[in-house]
């Protein structure tokens, strides 16, 4: 029930810890981290030249950049979900399931 309230409310959870290019002030809202932000730039930018994702994946762990989860090893998975993610185009679709029944997992 908390989280349909807050939903409907338009207060949006989401989680930061591995996002790429954002964190939360003491209130609790999304921010910018504009470093991290230039990496998620570079991601987007790279594509559109028309690189693929294991290239760029190598290009980033070549120059030594660290990824949303605080590792060095990049793959052409994580660029391929930085660039499906509807979060980095301003938009937060939830909630994307719904359960009906809870003793059941009806969904």
């Amino acid at each position: 029930m908390g989280i349909s309230y807050r939903f409907q409310e338009g207060k949006v959870l989401v989680n930061h810890n591995k996002f790429l290019g954002y964190t939360k002030d003491e209130q609790g809202q999304l921010i910018i981290e504009p470093e991290e932000a230039e990496v998620v730039r570079r991601i987007y930018r790279e594509f559109l030249d028309g690189k693929s994702p294991y290239k760029i994946a190598s290009n980033l762990q070549k120059d030594g950049i660290i990824t949303g989860a605080g590792g060095s090893k990049w793959y052409d998975s994580t660029v391929i979900g930085i660039l499906k993610n509807v979060k980095y185009m301003g938009d937060a679709l939830l909630p994307k399931t719904y359960t009906v029944d809870f003793l059941t997992k009806n969904v």
